[in-house]
């Protein structure tokens, strides 16, 4: 999971309007997408626990929605 496909499937999902026609906005938006995205990858590999691995630099602006999403 990249921030360009998080993204990519946020906005998809705001031109199909099934945020209500609502705004997106960073927070709480991405953080659930990715989230929603983990959660489907439990599922679907049917396992008690699920390890993320955490890649890139936390430091960086751009990366603070994934870890909120943690």
């Amino acid at each position: 999971m990249t921030t360009g496909q998080i993204y990519q499937e946020v906005i998809r999902r705001e031109r199909n309007l099934e945020y209500g026609g609502e705004d997106v906005e960073v927070y709480p938006d991405i953080p659930k997408e990715i989230i929603r995205r983990i959660e489907a990858c439990h599922e679907k590999a049917k396992s008690e626990i699920t390890v993320i691995e955490y890649g890139g630099t936390v430091e960086r602006r751009s990366a603070s929605g994934f870890l909120g999403g943690n």
